[in-house]
């Protein structure tokens, strides 16, 4: 059973975490990324069998709940774990939305499967809601991007293997909005179920 803790591992923990997950060597800038990440928001450990698995980072602008960072060990990956951490967070603070910026489609996936509106859509003729375009734009200037697609945000690929997902549909349509070896973010935002 995960538990989930409000504590900051250690940094080299922390580091040694983010470089498996991420599947990339433990730098001098993944290290720095990790220290700024620890610093930028609320952050939560993930244990099972009291050892550090992963962690999280949160923030909260008004009624958004954002994700600025989670990552596990490669072993629990894929098991839900970061919607059931996303969801604990949620009742903790009784926020009712959610952001994230990512590479990641595996992470807009999550959001997809907790939120009741969440985009971007892969539909592509899918207006955002007014309350979510605001909302997608204040959480842009909080966190230095332009919602919903900052073009090399950052400098390159974040991962050191682009994550892909099983459905070549799914993936497609991730690609075409966001370039992974240009560096693209996309903020992803939703209404919580």
């Amino acid at each position: 059973m995960i538990s989930i803790k409000h504590a900051i591992p250690s940094i080299e923990i922390a580091t040694k975490i983010a470089a498996k997950g991420f599947i990339q060597p433990i730098t001098e800038a993944l290290l720095r990324d990790v220290v700024s990440h620890l610093r930028e928001g609320i952050v939560f450990s993930l244990e099972e069998d009291k050892c550090i698995i992963g962690f999280s980072i949160f923030s909260i602008f008004d009624d958004i709940l954002y994700l600025s960072g989670i990552i596990l060990m490669p072993d629990f990956q894929g098991r839900s774990v970061g919607g059931k951490v996303i969801d604990f967070i949620r009742q903790k603070t009784g926020t009712k939305y959610l952001a994230l910026r990512t590479q990641s489609v595996h992470m807009w996936s999550v959001g997809r499967k907790i939120c009741c509106e969440w985009h971007p859509m892969q539909i592509a003729d899918k207006n955002i809601p007014k309350d979510i375009w605001v909302r997608g734009i204040k959480v842009g200037k909080k966190i230095g991007s332009i919602f919903p697609t900052t073009i090399g945000h950052y400098n390159g690929p974040l991962y050191g293997t682009k994550p892909l997902s099983r459905d070549p549909k799914l993936q497609s349509w991730w690609d075409s909005i966001c370039d992974f070896k240009r560096g693209d973010a996309i903020i992803c935002i939703g209404r919580f179920k």
